[in-house]
């Protein structure tokens, strides 16, 4: 995920800079500008760092049967699914905004 984070805020630096070379603008302002970009970064990161954490948290159940334990209790799956898949939801909803 910092990888994902540091795509994105490098893709931000390298359009400020050049707004900075075109306009010639203050460097506060170009600052000011640059630092406005994060939030929506940190929140597109954020959205993927829930999915991609739910992915891990699966796959370390299913390696150590975990996911066979639950199955084999009763516990039907798309419980399970809903239940995890809502802080999905709420994070997707809220990067939309």
């Amino acid at each position: 995920m910092a990888l994902f984070l540091t795509l994105l805020m490098t893709d931000a630096l390298s359009s400020t800079v050049g707004k900075l070379l075109v306009y010639h603008p203050p460097v506060t302002q170009a600052l000011a500008a640059f630092l406005s970009i994060l939030p929506q970064s940190l929140n597109k990161t954020l959205v993927l760092a829930v999915l991609f954490s739910i992915l891990l948290a699966f796959s370390r159940m299913q390696r150590d049967n975990e996911l066979k334990a639950v199955l084999a209790s009763g516990i039907r799956p798309l419980p399970i699914l809903l239940f995890l898949s809502s802080p999905v939801a709420a994070a997707f909803c809220s990067a939309q905004s």
